[in-house]
Parts: C-alpha cells; sequence; structure tokens
C-alpha cells in the first residue's frame, strides 16, 4: 500500500491482487492484521440478549470499503457493511471460522481472542 494519507491518495485495492486468490488471501489477511478486530458482538432480540463473535475492518476510505467488500465476495463470505460506522462486517460464525481457517492471522492478539471464542469462553474484554 502507498505511503501517506489513504483517503487523499484515493487509495484502492490494487487490480494486480484481484488477478491471484492467494493474492487476494494474503492482501486481506495483511488488512485485517493491521486494520481489523475480532470483538463481542451483542444484540437483543425480543429481550434475549445474543453474545457472538464479530470480524471487522474500517477504513474512511467509501472506495477502499467498497473493494474490501467485493473481494469478500470474491472470496465467498457475506460481508455486511454499516457507512455509518465506515466498516465491514463478517457476522456469520461459519465465515468467521473459514476466515481463520483458509485466511489466518499473524497478529497474535486477533488469534487470542478467536481462540478464546472458538473454545467458547467470552474474552474479559466483554
Amino acid at each position: 500500500m502507498p505511503v501517506g494519507n489513504k483517503i487523499q491518495n484515493g487509495i484502492r485495492i490494487p487490480s494486480w491482487i484481484n488477478k491471484n486468490i492467494q493474492f487476494q488471501k494474503s492482501f486481506l489477511r495483511g488488512l485485517f492484521d493491521t486494520d481489523g478486530c475480532i470483538y463481542l458482538d451483542k444484540h437483543k432480540i425480543k429481550n434475549k440478549t445474543y453474545k457472538h463473535m464479530g470480524w471487522v475492518i474500517t477504513s474512511a476510505s467509501p472506495k477502499f470499503i467498497s473493494d474490501i467488500i467485493n473481494l469478500l465476495k470474491n472470496l465467498g463470505y457475506s460481508p455486511t457493511n454499516r457507512t455509518s460506522q465506515k466498516s465491514v462486517f463478517l457476522r456469520k460464525q461459519n465465515e468467521i471460522i473459514k476466515y481463520f481457517t483458509t485466511i489466518g492471522t499473524n497478529n497474535k492478539k486477533h488469534l487470542n481472542r478467536y481462540l478464546k471464542f472458538k473454545q467458547g469462553r467470552v474474552p474479559k474484554w466483554s
């Protein structure tokens, strides 16, 4: 990725990355490691609170967010997007497991949080 202000420079995913699935996975892994997060996704339905693992990447660039969504869809994921939060989410538990199984992470913090969720333990930061 280019050095400098990503928004002013109109950051996009380089076209050569989209030509190779391994490049796409590597790019996504690096992006998630630096600009992503595993978090506790809490929501209520009919007065019952649900707690699930959530996956998110955040960027202030709408075009870059669009590129990330397209990349995830190309890799078989179902991302969601809230423009007000400038983020791309994976919420389906099977897709988050697939992400860590097939793409992975080099960020120990992300891996440790994922493993705690997978073991059925809600992390302390909930």
